[in-house]
């Protein structure tokens, strides 16, 4: 559920940034293109992940979700290092950003914490396939 929850706020952070990148600080802009060209872009499927939130509200999310959990269960798993740099970056390159958002030092590490607990086995869980004619199945 945790890693469900969190899926969806990146997704709609991602969305409303993109929507609005003009008005992040340059540094957050320079922070955010380290992560989507960084190792984090692989393992996250960032790129797919940036398609997800993009879908406009009119489409249906199935296959954009598909289509990123089908690439990014293809790649090798992020370590802890790997996401925690790519916090790392966003935290401090966006930290006028967040900080004017009312998002604190202390729920960044919260969500760190959270993530490098949770993403093995949201990303397991993420990733079990049931062959189907459509690819990947939930259940």
């Amino acid at each position: 559920m945790i890693f469900t929850t969190g899926l969806v706020v990146a997704a709609a952070v991602v969305g409303s940034s993109a929507q609005s990148l003009a008005s992040l600080s340059a540094t957050c802009q320079a922070a955010g293109a380290t992560v989507l060209t960084g190792p984090a872009a692989e393992c996250l499927g960032v790129a797919g992940l940036v398609n997800v939130a993009m879908t406009n509200s009119n489409e249906s999310l199935i296959a954009p979700i598909n289509n990123w959990l089908t690439s990014t269960c293809a790649q090798p798993a992020c370590t802890n290092a790997t996401i925690e740099t790519a916090i790392s970056n966003i935290t401090t390159g966006c930290s006028s950003d967040l900080n004017s958002a009312g998002i604190t030092t202390g729920t960044w590490q919260d969500v760190t914490d959270y993530v490098k607990e949770w993403y093995p086995v949201g990303r397991q869980v993420a990733c079990l396939k049931k062959r189907s004619r459509t690819g990947l199945a939930s259940h």
